[in-house]
């Protein structure tokens, strides 16, 4: 009998104890009773217990058995383990890598490191067919985390939409939609909740329907504190018809500063991408560009290309050029003479690269969706006009490029105190607070704001204030004299205590909060509101409605840059059903 069950390939889970009569489970190390001769119990504790393993067995065994019970399988299999080197692994890997077209760098992915070490650990586990995998495993993957995601959000308090559209190589327009918000622990999270293909026209009624639909399947309709977006006009127009309220993409509003204020020196531009893409149009002078970095001791860069849509690729080309400018000037004066950029060319540039530095980095630090973005918005203008104000160009082509920069951030920022989103969001952020402002003013206005929001905040979790107890104390005592002898004096409480106290609740914590020290700007200020939302449990469930704004739309742009991938050349027949799930679980795995 012994020998029969080790013949099951169940014993690839399970070890024998010395009695013979108990198999301990290399998962749970739990042991399971075989005294009767059969292996049929460890069969049922892989199903119960391990059903991602049961799955391979089963697999496994309807090839080779014709679809028996799992019992019989596990007594009557004859499949061997079969050994191989780390060598012919190794080999079979770069087979693999190289007749499948895939990325060397695959074997650095961290999934598929999980995988592979997952299955060296299962040695009975068998790949599941293409129907199997997309009908059973996409489907199911796709429908347990769209359900989980569903339970998360539904416990938030506010919600921030972001939007963008995108053509994949098969000509199918997909629409997708990206909700921010924070959880019970106080993180910023970011889930894709929507990427379906979309057929209509993008009109501003098409689009406000898509949003009300996805709001209303995901039960958010009345959670939605902003939708932020690129400045489309679609895309305005559909917020404004559905009656939210409207973010512009700050990254993007940068990017349009800056376009306008480099129309200054358009001449230089149109050199300095002539030269790009002549190296990009020629190996052989790419790769004399390259073997004269190399002699003159410069890092092996690759020029940049200005591309209008993209963020900061001006500011990456001009960068680019000038870090190679010395084996740009050597290998142009060799191939292509009437490319070279003059004396004059190169001072401007030199001039404009630390003017436009300070955009670049704001634009990347901002784009970031892993924190708070939208107190910094008030911030970043008020150091951005700040630095422009200090500089002191000599060319007048650069000084021309200052000025269009001053005009087009006064033009495009100068009310953004005054927005309330903003000035309240820069204000609860103990990184901030009054220091952000430029105009003291519109700080105290904001101030006064927040004072009576938060008294008039309901808290949804009366059992975490620090005032339940006294709360709790009230009901007790209410209980013990229900006489009617208080009823008068009840009443007169509660009209005393109603509004004014409310207000007072206000202006006690926004007051105490503004009296703590200022944060370090590297701190993450979800971290500290975590550690104090029993201290200020009104201006905390109120700033839950500031804090999951972001300041830009870059968190579903980025969906669609990694899209690409998923459709490839390779993969253009895929069905859009499956690209929406396959979206879907990228994003949010």
């Amino acid at each position: 009998m012994a020998t029969k069950r080790k013949l099951s390939v169940l014993w690839n889970h399970f070890v024998e104890d010395e009695t013979g009569k108990r198999a301990k489970c290399n998962y749970c190390l739990q042991y399971i009773s075989i005294s009767s001769g059969s292996v049929g119990n460890l069969g049922r504790h892989i199903k119960n217990k391990h059903p991602a393993i049961i799955v391979s067995v089963e697999r496994q065994s309807i090839g080779e058995t014709g679809g028996q019970n799992l019992e019989n399988i596990a007594s009557s299999s004859n499949l061997k383990p079969t050994q191989v080197t780390n060598s012919e692994i190794d080999k079979q890997v770069i087979k693999m890598i190289s007749k499948g077209h895939h990325a060397l760098r695959i074997v650095e992915e961290p999934e598929f490191k999980k995988l592979i070490n997952m299955v060296s650990h299962c040695p009975g586990y068998q790949l599941p067919t293409r129907t199997t995998l997309t009908n059973n495993f996409l489907t199911n993957s796709y429908n347990e985390l769209r359900n989980k995601l569903k339970v998360k959000i539904e416990t938030t308090r506010a919600v921030c939409l972001t939007t963008d559209s995108w053509t994949s190589r098969t000509n199918e327009n997909y629409i997708a939609i990206t909700a921010h918000y924070i959880d019970e622990q106080t993180n910023l999270c970011s889930s894709l909740i929507e990427c379906k293909k979309y057929n209509h026209t993008h009109t501003g009624e098409n689009l406000c329907k898509v949003l009300k639909e996805t709001m209303a399947e995901w039960n958010i309709s009345y959670k939605i504190v902003a939708v932020v977006s690129d400045n489309a006009s679609n895309i305005l127009a559909a917020v404004r018809l559905g009656g939210w309220r409207s973010i512009g993409c700050f990254a993007h509003s940068l990017n349009l500063v800056v376009q306008k204020a480099t129309k200054e020196i358009s001449d230089v531009l149109v050199k300095v991408k002539a030269i790009v893409e002549f190296f990009k149009r020629s190996c052989q002078a790419l790769q004399s560009l390259q073997d004269t970095q190399n002699r003159m001791g410069l890092p092996s860069l690759k020029l940049k290309q200005d591309v209008p849509t993209r963020l900061n690729s001006t500011f990456d080309m001009l960068d680019r050029i000038l870090k190679l400018k010395d084996a740009i000037i050597t290998t142009i004066a060799l191939l292509r003479s009437d490319l070279s950029l003059d004396q004059l060319d190169w001072q401007i540039i030199e001039e404009v690269i630390p003017i436009l530095k300070p955009f670049y980095e704001v634009s990347a630090e901002i784009s970031s969706e892993k924190n708070v973005t939208l107190s910094k918005v008030i911030v970043f203008n008020k150091l951005l006009q700040g630095f422009l104000a200090k500089t002191s160009p000599v060319h007048v082509k650069v000084i021309a490029l200052r000025d269009v920069l001053k005009q087009q951030m006064n033009k495009r920022f100068c009310e953004i105190e005054n927005n309330v989103l903003f000035a309240e969001c820069t204000v609860l952020d103990p990184r901030f607070k009054k220091l952000g402002f430029k105009n003291e003013q519109a700080f105290e206005i904001a101030v006064q704001g927040l004072r009576n929001k938060v008294g008039h905040v309901t808290i949804p979790d009366p059992a975490k204030s620090p005032l339940a107890d006294v709360t709790n104390t009230a009901s007790a005592d209410a209980n013990i004299s229900n006489s009617s002898i208080w009823d008068d004096y009840d009443d007169i409480i509660i009209t005393k205590t109603t509004p004014e106290n409310k207000l007072a609740t206000g202006i006690r914590e926004v007051d105490k909060y503004l009296s703590e020290d200022y944060l370090n700007r590297k701190t993450n200020p979800l971290e500290w509101w975590e550690e104090r939302k029993l201290i200020y449990p009104h201006i905390y469930a109120y700033l839950l409605k500031r804090f999951c704004i972001v300041a830009t739309s870059v968190p579903c742009e980025r969906i669609f840059s990694g899209t690409g991938q998923i459709i490839n050349e390779r993969r253009t027949l895929l069905k859009s059903k499956n690209v929406e799930k396959l979206i879907f679980l990228n994003h949010n795995l």
